[in-house]
């Protein structure tokens, strides 16, 4: 938030949250990503219409900024059953 002081006043249902860095010179170049499959909570099994207990890919992120500087934070459950995902590992 130190980074960018006008945060909270950025509509994010109309605007992009790596835009908005971008235009601050804060772009995120590289993420790192974690994920992990776990069971549901009730909570979550709620939210995402599925049954308390039932597989759900779990991710957390970090992104950085081309002088590796942590400016994004994030966790996000996906359904296990209605999600597929591609991971491309280049050398």
């Amino acid at each position: 938030v130190s980074l960018v002081p006008d945060l909270e006043k950025i509509n994010f249902s109309t605007a992009s949250l790596y835009l908005e860095l971008k235009k601050r010179n804060l772009a995120v170049t590289h993420v790192v990503r974690k994920l992990e499959v776990k069971k549901a909570s009730s909570e979550i099994a709620q939210k995402l219409a599925v049954k308390e207990n039932d597989p759900v890919f779990y991710f957390r992120t970090c992104g950085y900024t081309d002088k590796d500087q942590k400016i994004e934070y994030s966790i996000a459950t996906y359904r296990g059953d209605m999600n597929s995902f591609i991971i491309d590992l280049k050398r």
